[in-house]
């Protein structure tokens, strides 16, 4: 005989759906007829089912839109109705996969070089078409910028001096420019007391103006009333001084106002140094003139009130020049003495290449003291920190190498 007819409910794909999804389910099985003899109805317990118009035994069934159990049913009326129920998991999604996480940025590292006392007058005898003289070691400033270019630098600070004998326009063009002047792209100048020999208007600011280097920085670096300004440089503000505190050579070129507490200068220094430290910047502080130096120029009192804005303002590198050699010192506190705990790391680079000075006694305070040696400070400068190294220029040996960080 017939086998008696039994009713079975299947779904595609299965019976787990996302909220709100949609599935075909089928009634089907032995005996049934198709199309059914008789009425057919469906049911869902929480979704909705509905038929398909020219197919009763199949319908679309829409999941609720959150997730549940739920229980469909199909029933043939036939004079033994006939019943099916599938039970059907409404299940919440799967979480999106977390983001791979954003690689940490490197490290923001950029390189500064630095000297001062650089450029021969034209018209020194031993300045050999820019070669300089081996014999008395003078007039080198072609071996410091070649060093310059071949290092890299981000900028280049030129600490005062920049141009021998009185700084001239004419001396600018024919010596610093066949030389140095191959820097101007990267170049942050320092006025020296050697540019105030002649007028500087018509030497140092007519040849840094002509050269496009003033349409870079900011507008203080122009004015020879103040020849002060700052820069960004990676994570480091660099402020530049001019410590041509009083009238020296007659000219009426020293800085408006002088160095002293009250300054225009001081109260510039004190606001640059606020603003960096409130910004999170490590600060690097350069002039030209020593406020110590152990060398024959002796210390420079002038720049007294300068140095202590700058230490009490949390400046975390002091550069000067002037004396012609290098000597890195022990951080210095405000009064010049060791203090490895919150002293400056200081840095006198008078070693650009237009001569250098005899050896002298060391003060107490200074680590390493190089002379007869050109070549230039590099300074490579992180968000936390600085990694530093004197350089010396080709035919040149001596080296100073060390690492700090940020006070």
């Amino acid at each position: 005989c017939d086998p008696a007819p039994r009713l079975v409910l299947v779904i595609e794909p299965d019976e787990r759906l996302l909220p709100g999804e949609s599935a075909v389910v089928e009634a089907t099985g032995l005996g049934i007829d198709r199309p059914p003899r008789h009425q057919v109805t469906w049911e869902a317990d929480v979704g909705s089912v509905e038929p398909l118009a020219d197919e009763p035994l199949r319908a679309v069934y829409m999941a609720p839109p959150w997730p549940t159990s739920d229980t469909i049913m199909v029933t043939v009326h036939a004079p033994n109705p006939l019943t099916a129920e599938l039970e059907v998991e409404v299940v919440a999604p799967e979480p999106d996969p977390e983001p791979d996480p954003e690689p940490e940025p490197e490290p923001v590292t950029v390189r500064l070089l630095a000297a001062g006392d650089i450029a021969c007058n034209p018209n020194d005898r031993d300045f050999n078409d820019g070669e300089g003289n081996e014999a008395t070691n003078r007039c080198m400033q072609g071996r410091t910028a070649a060093l310059a270019e071949g290092l890299g630098p981000d900028a280049v600070i030129a600490l005062g001096d920049l141009q021998y004998g009185e700084g001239t326009y004419s001396q600018f063009m024919g010596s610093y420019h066949l030389s140095w002047g191959r820097l101007n792209d990267v170049i942050l100048p320092i006025l020296g007391n050697h540019e105030l020999w002649s007028n500087p208007v018509n030497g140092y600011f007519r040849y840094f103006d002509e050269q496009g280097v003033w349409d870079r920085l900011p507008e203080g670096a122009s004015d020879p009333e103040r020849a002060y300004y700052a820069v960004d440089l990676g994570a480091w503000r660099v402020i530049l001084l001019n410590t041509n505190c009083t009238d020296t050579y007659g000219n009426d070129d020293s800085v408006a106002g002088g160095c002293d507490v009250g300054s225009p200068q001081h109260a510039w220094l004190e606001g640059e140094l606020a603003a960096a430290d409130a910004a999170g910047r490590c600060a690097l502080v350069a002039f030209h003139h020593p406020r110590f130096n152990s060398g024959r120029n002796g210390d420079e009192p002038l720049v007294d009130a300068l140095w202590r804005a700058a230490h009490a303002g949390g400046a975390d590198v002091i550069l000067a020049a002037d004396e012609h050699r290098y000597e890195r010192y022990h951080p210095l506190n405000a009064d010049g003495e060791r203090d490895d705990e919150d002293g400056v790391p200081y840095f006198v680079v008078g070693t650009g290449g237009r001569n250098l000075y005899d050896a002298s006694v060391p003060y107490e305070t200074s680590a390493v003291m190089i002379t007869g040696e050109y070549g230039l400070l590099q300074l490579d400068l992180s968000e936390t920190g600085f990694e530093f190294e004197f350089v010396p220029a080709e035919g040149y040996t001596a080296t100073d190498a060390g690492a700090g960080d940020c006070r």
